[in-house]
C-alpha cells in the first residue's frame, strides 16, 4: 500500500464501537462474578440496568419482570425506549465480567497449536518470524488481526495486551481495528534490532522512529487512553541491543508508559541471554538496570526465576508478573 494511501487511511476518524448510541439496556438472566479472591457469587433471574453512557444504574436480584422494573426505574412510558437482553431461557447461558488477556501475540494467531519438536528459540525461527515478517502487507495484517480480535471477543476477552510486529503501519492498524470492533487494548509495537532474520529486523534508528510514530498515532486516536493505549514492547532481551533497551527504558519512564516483555521462559534461552549481557547479574537485572521495570510492567512466563530475581522483582519495583506455564 503506497505511503500516500497509508496517510489517508490513518487520518480517518475512528469512533470506539462502545460509544455508538444505545438505549437504556436491561440485561436479564444468570450473573456470575468473583467479588473477592476465592469467592464466587451467582445471581439467578437478575436484572442489571445500564444507561446509554455505559454506567450500571441498578442490580435487581430475583426480578420477576425485567421490563416492568426497568420502566418504573427509568420513568419511561414506552418499552420502545428500553432494550431488554434476556438470556434467562437457558440454564447454560450466563453473564460474567470480561476477561483481561495480559499476554497475547496477535500476529501469531494462525500459529495456534503449532510447535512440533522445536524448542522455543527454534520455534521463533521456523514458525514465528516468517509469519510476522509478512505483516509488512496491511492486507495480511488486517485479515489476521481482525480474526484475532473477533475470536478473542467471542471468547469473552474484553481487554487484551497485544504484541504486534516491528511494522509501523500494521501496529497502527491493530489499534484501529480494536477501536472499530469494540475491544479495549494495549498495543505494543515490537522492538527488535539484533539476533533476528535479515528480512525481519530493524536498526536502532528505525526502531526509534517507528516507535514514536506508533505512540503518536495511539495518542491521537485516544488521548485519554480509555480504549487503546500504548505499551512499550522490547520483544525480549535477546532481540534488543543494550542501547535499544536503555532507550526504551528511558521512554517508558518519560511518561510512565505500560511495558511488556518476556522473562525466564526456557533454560536454553536464559543461558543464551545471560551470555549476551555479562555486565548484568541475571536476566531480570537486564530489565532493571535499563529502566524497563516499573509498576506497569508485565513480564511474561517467569517460569525459571532465581530466588535473587524474585527478590529483585518484589523489592520496590512493584512489577506485575505474569506466569504462564
Amino acid at each position: 500500500m503506497p505511503s500516500q494511501t497509508n496517510d489517508a487511511f490513518f487520518s480517518q476518524e475512528i469512533k470506539p464501537k462502545c460509544l455508538s448510541p444505545t438505549k437504556f439496556t436491561c440485561y436479564y438472566g444468570t450473573f456470575v462474578h468473583t467479588p473477592t479472591l476465592g469467592k464466587l457469587e451467582v445471581f439467578h433471574n437478575c436484572a442489571v440496568g445500564v444507561d446509554p453512557e455505559g454506567t450500571i444504574q441498578f442490580i435487581e436480584d430475583e426480578c420477576d419482570d425485567p421490563l416492568e422494573f426497568t420502566l418504573q426505574f427509568t420513568g419511561s412510558k414506552s418499552s420502545a425506549e428500553i432494550e431488554i437482553v434476556d438470556i434467562s431461557d437457558s440454564d447454560r447461558k450466563f453473564f460474567f465480567p470480561g476477561f483481561i488477556d495480559t499476554h497475547i501475540h496477535a500476529p501469531q494467531f494462525p500459529n495456534n497449536g503449532i510447535f512440533g519438536d522445536s524448542t522455543l528459540l527454534e520455534w521463533l525461527e521456523i514458525y514465528t518470524f516468517p509469519l510476522e515478517s509478512s505483516f509488512e502487507s496491511l492486507t495480511v495484517a488486517k485479515e489476521i488481526y481482525s480474526k484475532c480480535i473477533q475470536r478473542t471477543l467471542s471468547s469473552g476477552t474484553t481487554t487484551a495486551s497485544y504484541y504486534a510486529t516491528i511494522h509501523t503501519n500494521a501496529s497502527k492498524l491493530l489499534a484501529d481495528l480494536a477501536l472499530k470492533m469494540g475491544q479495549r487494548a494495549f498495543i505494543g509495537k515490537v522492538c527488535m534490532n539484533q539476533n533476528s532474520p535479515d528480512n525481519y529486523i530493524e536498526t536502532f534508528e528505525e526502531c526509534k522512529s517507528s516507535q514514536m510514530e506508533v505512540l503518536k498515532h495511539l495518542e491521537n486516536r485516544d488521548p485519554k487512553a480509555e480504549f487503546v493505549a500504548p505499551v512499550i514492547t522490547p520483544r525480549f532481551a535477546g532481540s534488543c541491543t543494550d542501547e535499544l533497551l536503555k532507550w526504551l527504558g528511558q521512554l517508558r519512564k518519560s511518561k510512565d508508559y505500560h511495558c511488556q516483555t518476556h522473562l525466564d521462559e526456557n533454560h536454553k534461552e536464559i543461558e543464551w541471554i545471560t551470555g549476551l549481557f555479562p555486565q548484568y547479574k541475571n536476566y531480570t537485572d537486564i530489565y532493571k538496570q535499563t529502566n524497563l521495570l516499573g509498576h506497569k510492567t508485565t513480564l511474561a512466563h517467569c517460569i525459571h526465576l532465581l530466588d535473587e530475581e524474585k527478590d529483585m522483582l518484589s523489592d520496590g519495583c512493584w512489577t506485575m508478573v505474569l506466569v504462564l506455564v
